[in-house]
């Protein structure tokens, strides 16, 4: 090129502290820096908040070789080739592991779907997964986030900052939902059922009952399941609403 230009790609992988300092949720991005007057370094988190839409493009929007050749062209003014570096390496581990999944499942898959039979440890993970996405967990492996912060109170799990939040008030955002559903399923199981069938039948005698059992044999409640959800949703939205003041626990600004 016959000007000095610059591209900087801001990419989780490679710059992890640039990521995190411009608050970035999503890479990579690609940013045009138009030549300045001065000569002074300037900061990256002051940059990118200056550097005006246009010279910006986001990769997470599935572009290809040629919207970034035309993104250069457009500020350039020249013809630019960009040629793109497939990692075969990669490509292949990927192929082998899936080929490896693959003959695994033809050959035992019968046996991987008895795994479905061990229901206590299969719904265990599933809860633990559930609250695991819900509370952001890929988003804290990416952002690098701590699990908690230095503050007191609730300050020390909610990071104060809008944009990113803290390992621990991910976990407790995951929590909340997993009550609330959980919650709204008893609701529903609990109501169809016909009370009919929930008669226990009178014994002579007294019998002595673990505490695990007392509450297996609780009656069934719809409205405490309601109040359960209603308190859970409240405190879920209170924390929305503490990050980010204009959630305004979820009601729509007029």
């Amino acid at each position: 090129l016959s000007q000095p230009t610059f591209v900087m790609e801001v990419d989780v992988q490679y710059n992890q502290e640039i990521f995190n300092e411009i608050s970035l949720s999503h890479a990579p991005v690609f940013l045009m820096i138009p030549p300045t007057t001065s000569n002074k370094k300037p900061k990256i988190k002051t940059l990118y908040k200056k550097l005006p839409d246009k010279f910006r493009l986001n990769a997470h929007n599935n572009i290809g070789i040629d919207d970034l050749t035309k993104f250069l062209a457009r500020h350039t003014k020249q013809e630019v080739e960009l040629v793109e570096i497939i990692d075969t390496n990669v490509l292949l581990g990927y192929f082998v592991f899936f080929c490896i999944g693959a003959t695994g499942l033809y050959y035992k898959g019968d046996k991987v779907y008895k795994l479905r039979e061990y229901t206590l440890p299969y719904f265990v993970v599933s809860i633990a997964m559930f609250i695991w996405l819900m509370g952001g967990g890929m988003y804290n492996i990416i952002r690098g986030t701590s699990f908690s912060g230095n503050g007191n109170g609730l300050s020390a799990f909610f990071h104060p900052s809008n944009g990113t939040q803290y390992a621990a008030g991910g976990f407790i955002v995951g929590c909340l939902h997993f009550g609330v559903g959980g919650m709204i399923i008893l609701l529903n199981t609990w109501a169809l059922r016909n009370p009919q069938n929930d008669v226990p039948k009178r014994k002579s005698y007294r019998e002595l009952k673990t505490p695990l059992q007392v509450l297996k044999e609780l009656k069934p409640s719809p409205g405490l399941c309601l109040v359960g959800a209603t308190v859970l949703w409240y405190n879920l939205v209170m924390v929305y609403t503490m990050k980010n003041p204009s959630y305004r626990l979820g009601f729509v600004r007029a």
